[in-house]
């Protein structure tokens, strides 16, 4: 990875390919005073500092490619491996929720999920 913190770009690659962030000037130099601060955290107590930004990518023209070993694979199985058309093919059995009627949606905490 290549970071230029001045420029506010990075540059990796993933696969075959070199992908490039550009970071938008405009969004990072915004200057907050120590007192516009205290006087925000003043008048209720607490507080949140958020920084939002916009990012954009551009990737380099050179393509990657798929590797030889997985070429035999996707030829094998060529039928499973194709871009959709439409609707999926009728079946006999069709995904259904039954619901008994009269009673009521449960009501009850969702489960708690870490941040992570």
């Amino acid at each position: 990875m290549n970071v230029d913190w001045k420029s506010l770009t990075m540059k990796f690659r993933v696969g075959g390919m070199v992908v490039t962030l550009q970071g938008d000037p405009s969004l990072s130099k915004t200057m907050v005073s120590l007192k516009a601060m205290m006087k925000a955290l003043k008048g209720s107590g607490e507080g949140m500092l958020l920084e939002l930004g916009a990012i954009s990518a551009e990737f380099e023209e050179k393509q990657w490619e798929i590797p030889r070993m997985l070429l035999g694979v996707l030829e094998e199985f060529e039928g499973v491996f194709f871009d959709p058309e439409g609707l999926p093919q009728y079946r006999k059995k069709d995904h259904a929720i039954n619901l008994i009627l009269g009673t009521a949606p449960v009501h009850v905490r969702p489960y708690r999920y870490p941040y992570m």
